[in-house]
């Protein structure tokens, strides 16, 4: 058993007492219930991760392949200024 007993201070002066009492299986079972908490949380951040990418690519992908169809006709009809507002993928600017 584990037994911790603090004081509780703010700007120097004592508040109360704090006392934390704890033994090993209630350690145990609280280091179990963290590690629980903390693979439901990565397993929740991860798989929302993936959809937030997911989405806002397939968002991102429509809008160059909706302005990617506009740009050949607007060519056609003689428009030669008319220029994609979006960068090619390949990194070069």
């Amino acid at each position: 058993m584990l037994d911790v007993v603090m004081p509780v201070l703010w700007k120097d002066d004592v508040l109360g007492w704090a006392r934390l009492s704890t033994g090993k299986e209630k350690s145990r079972e609280n280091l179990l219930k963290v590690t629980y908490d903390v693979a439901a949380y990565a397993t929740v951040a991860i798989v929302l991760g993936i959809l937030l990418a997911y989405l806002n690519r397939r968002v991102q992908m429509t809008a160059v392949t909706r302005e990617g169809t506009e740009i050949p006709v607007e060519i056609s009809i003689g428009k030669r200024s008319h220029r994609s507002r979006y960068r090619r993928a390949s990194g070069r600017r």
